[in-house]
């Protein structure tokens, strides 16, 4: 369910479950979401595919949110409660 990213050797590539490519693969498609990122506004999406690899078999939509989004108000698993957060900073009562 989660997206992963991998190294691959010899392709760059988007797929149902994975976004991969060589180091300098995976550093151009940052540039691509950088310069696709300053040109949108909050609500509004973009796409990569053709753009990253040619042999995609997806295409990648990025939602842009505002500033105070919290990305946990979509996780699915989260909210219908099948999951829950496990990376949440505990307080010193906690340690105890």
């Amino acid at each position: 369910m989660y997206l992963k990213i991998i190294t691959l050797d010899d392709q760059a590539i988007i797929t149902d479950n994975a976004i991969g490519g060589t180091i300098a693969d995976l550093k151009k498609l940052r540039n691509i979401i950088a310069d696709k990122l300053s040109k949108a506004e909050p609500g509004q999406t973009f796409n990569i595919d053709k753009d990253y690899g040619k042999d995609n078999t997806v295409t990648a939509k990025f939602f842009v949110m505002a500033d105070n989004f919290d990305p946990v108000s979509m996780d699915e698993l989260i909210v219908s409660g099948r999951q829950k957060i496990v990376n949440h900073k505990h307080s010193p009562q906690d340690l105890d």
